[in-house]
C-alpha cells in the first residue's frame, strides 16, 4: 500500500525568490495558541529547508479566536516544536510572515487519500493530531485559511491574559453565540478560586468522527467561571478536565450539580448558569 500526502503547498521557484518575497513582506507577531498538528512520516522541502504545517488559533482583540495555517520552516528535526509545544493551554507569541502560496483548504491537510499499489482508491485517513484539549469545531473542512512562515525559534510561551474559553462551531443550527457561567462552591459556602470546569460540546464533529470537542476554564477568586463566547448549541459543563462516563473509573473526588449541568444556548436562551459544590477543590485545580 502506498499513500499519497496531501502536504504542504508553497509556491516556490528559486531559494532566491523566497529570499526576496520575505524581505518584502513585514513580519507580524501574533498571539494565540496550538491548535493541530498535521501529523506526517516525512516533511516537504525547499532547496535549503524543510516544512511542516500546523493550525494555530490567533487571539482577536474581541476576546475570540481564528484559525490560520502556520508553514513551519526548519533544517534539522531537533528544531522541531517539542511535544509539550502542543498544549492548548498554552499561549505563544510568534513571528510569522504572511504567505498566499501556501493558503491550503483544511480538508487537503486533514487527510492522507490512500491507495493500493495497483492505484485502486481506498478511504481517507485523517492525520490531523490536535492539542491537548483543543476546541475541535474551529476547523471546517472546506475553509481555505490564510497560511503564515513560521522559522524555527521564532517563538515564545506567554502568560494567558484570561481563563476565558471560547467555542466556534460552524454548522446548521449553530449561528449565533451566548455564554456558560456559574459559580463552585464549598460545603461552608465559601468560594471554590482556581478549580478546572470543562464544557463539552454535544454536537456532532466537523469530520464525521467521534473525537471528542471540549474546553476548559478556571474559576476566579471568587470562584466564578465563565465560557464566553459560546456557539449556540447543546453543552454539558462538569468539574475537572472529564466527564465520569469517559473517565472509565470513578473521579478522585466528587463534585455536587447545584443546577442541571445540560445546557442549551439559542437565540432565545444565549446564556445558561451551572453551579456545583466541591468537598476538596485542591483535587480538582489546574496544575501549574
Amino acid at each position: 500500500m502506498k499513500s499519497v500526502r496531501a502536504l504542504l503547498v508553497l509556491v516556490i521557484a528559486t531559494h532566491g525568490a523566497i529570499a526576496q518575497e520575505e524581505a518584502a513582506v513585514t513580519p507580524e507577531t501574533l498571539r494565540g495558541r496550538p491548535l493541530a498538528e498535521v501529523s506526517s512520516l516525512r516533511y516537504a522541502s525547499s532547496f535549503t529547508h524543510k516544512w511542516m504545517s500546523f493550525y494555530f488559533a490567533l487571539e482577536q482583540p474581541d476576546g475570540s479566536v481564528k484559525p490560520i495555517e502556520i508553514a513551519y520552516a526548519f533544517h534539522h528535526p531537533d528544531q522541531l516544536p517539542p511535544e509539550s509545544f502542543w498544549d492548548y493551554s498554552k499561549v505563544y507569541e510568534i513571528k510569522v510572515r504572511r504567505e498566499h502560496g501556501c493558503d491550503t483548504k483544511v480538508e487537503d491537510l486533514a487527510y492522507v487519500n490512500n491507495t493500493t499499489e495497483d492505484g485502486k482508491k481506498l478511504p481517507r485517513s485523517f492525520v490531523l493530531r490536535f492539542a491537548k484539549d483543543a476546541p475541535r469545531g474551529l476547523l471546517k473542512e472546506e475553509a481555505v485559511l490564510p497560511c503564515y512562515v513560521l522559522w524555527y525559534g521564532d517563538y515564545r510561551q506567554v502568560p494567558a491574559q484570561t481563563t476565558t474559553a471560547v467555542f466556534l462551531h460552524e454548522g446548521p443550527g449553530t449561528a449565533g453565540t451566548g455564554a456558560i457561567h456559574g459559580v463552585i462552591v464549598t460545603p461552608d459556602g465559601k468560594p471554590a478560586k482556581g478549580i478546572t470546569v470543562t464544557a463539552l460540546w454535544l454536537g456532532p464533529d466537523i469530520f464525521g468522527t467521534d473525537l471528542i470537542d471540549m474546553s476548559t476554564t478556571i474559576t476566579n477568586e471568587a470562584g466564578v467561571y465563565r465560557f464566553e463566547p459560546v456557539t449556540f448549541g447543546n453543552y454539558e459543563v462538569f468539574v475537572g478536565h472529564l466527564p465520569i462516563h469517559l473517565l472509565g473509573s470513578p473521579p478522585a473526588i466528587k463534585a455536587t450539580p447545584l443546577s442541571d449541568t445540560t445546557v442549551e444556548l439559542s437565540l432565545h436562551h444565549p446564556e445558561a448558569e451551572v453551579r456545583f459544590e466541591v468537598c476538596n477543590p485542591t483535587l480538582h485545580k489546574r496544575q501549574k
